[in-house]
């Protein structure tokens, strides 16, 4: 079964863009609800395509073949783009950084 053909939702590439409320307005203490992150719904979408690239090929591998040259170079490829991705976030997009539910959740 193949992905939905859907575009990124909200993709915001805004480096310094601020949290907003659930309203579009800039979080702050009085908001209601959670801190909302510009563009993260962007990066979870490629983190699930990812994701899912990652499964297929896991369910590919034949068994035995689980830790040979060539399964291992599969999972250095896959391994690099995971690491690709996480280098590519911006600063608001870590948890470390920017301490909201959505990058808990990319984390």
């Amino acid at each position: 079964m193949s992905p939905p053909a859907i575009p990124k939702p909200l993709d915001c590439s805004e480096p310094y863009a601020s949290n907003t409320d659930i309203n579009g307005h800039p979080h702050g203490l009085l908001s209601p609800g959670p801190p909302l992150v510009p563009g993260i719904f962007g990066v979870l979408c490629e983190a699930a395509v990812l994701h899912r690239t990652v499964m297929i090929y896991n369910n590919k591998v034949q068994p035995g073949r689980t830790g040979s040259a060539d399964d291992m170079d599969g999972r250095r490829g896959l391994f690099s783009k995971i690491a690709a991705l996480e280098d590519s976030l911006y600063p608001r997009m870590r948890h470390y950084v920017n301490l909201t539910p959505q990058t808990l959740y990319l984390k």
